[in-house]
């Protein structure tokens, strides 16, 4: 007896396709991002010759015809758009672009690097409770490897910057931190939140609390450096106000619950933990 497949059938059926080889898109999407190809795009429409010779200089490898289908399928997912023998950039697109006031390029092309890609590969060894990429690092883990690699470090605080720019400007305007005299962001990356509450609190004593390898590449009289790890107690810093800003869903509970207890040292007697 034959099935009439109906067309809401269909489209679940055709939707699972399209998340199965969602990574196909993505992978994409991660490469144009890290070689800035939008950047290379002008308002008007560039043609794919004009956007080779100007990427060739950055990206010396890269072949036109390759180029072209990476275009094809960013194309297909309305990223970028095709006209008269013109690609332009279509609303998503422009979230690509370096100067867009609310870029996401640098978060996406963090995820260019070859190593998350290949843990992500690997996810039957984090189904049987181990990290996939501890196992392909010799039991370190992605934040260690960021320690010893400089360039996939600046890459990936580059891109937890794209993420946190909007948010710094919402947070000081959804709550006041007038009543704390140190505000203290334990984990805060390049310090941007801080940065962003010294504009409005510039008499505010302001503490930036991170890895010796985030700490030592910061330069800015707007608050105060310490290296710490919340993994271990924090010594040396209170603050009226402690930040885990983007900390806590990274780890398990157990974790967590760690970060928490060595967090507590940081506050001063009847201290405010804010947890975003």
């Amino acid at each position: 007896m034959n099935q009439i497949i109906t067309s809401i059938q269909k489209k679940a059926r055709n939707d699972l396709m399209d998340d199965a080889y969602s990574h196909l898109k993505a992978r994409v999407v991660h490469y144009a991002a890290d070689v800035k190809i939008a950047d290379y795009i002008l308002v008007a429409g560039s043609s794919l010759q004009e956007i080779h010779q100007q990427i060739i200089e950055f990206v010396p490898d890269i072949k036109i015809n390759p180029l072209e289908r990476i275009l094809y399928v960013l194309q297909n997912h309305h990223i970028v758009g095709f006209k008269e023998g013109k690609y332009f950039l279509k609303e998503k697109g422009e979230y690509l672009r370096s100067d867009h006031p609310q870029s996401i390029r640098a978060a996406i092309a963090k995820e260019y690097d070859s190593e998350r890609w290949d843990a992500l590969g690997h996810l039957h060894i984090s189904i049987n409770g181990n990290s996939s990429f501890k196992h392909r690092h010799e039991g370190k883990s992605f934040y260690e490897y960021l320690q010893e690699n400089p360039a996939a470090n600046i890459r990936f605080n580059e891109g937890m910057s794209n993420y946190s720019h909007l948010e710094h400007q919402l947070i000081p305007a959804a709550y006041s931190f007038n009543d704390f005299k140190t505000i203290v962001d334990i984990g805060g990356g390049n310090g941007e939140l801080l940065q962003q509450l010294y504009q409005i609190y510039p008499q505010k004593e302001l503490v930036l609390v991170e890895l010796d390898s985030v700490v030592k590449g910061i330069k800015t009289n707007d608050f105060t450096t310490v290296t710490g790890d919340f993994f271990k107690p924090l010594e040396g810093v209170k603050g009226n106000a402690v930040i885990l800003k983007r900390v806590l869903h990274n780890w398990s509970n157990e974790h967590a619950i760690s970060i928490l207890k060595n967090v507590k040292n940081a506050l001063a007697s009847k201290g405010k933990l804010l947890i975003i």
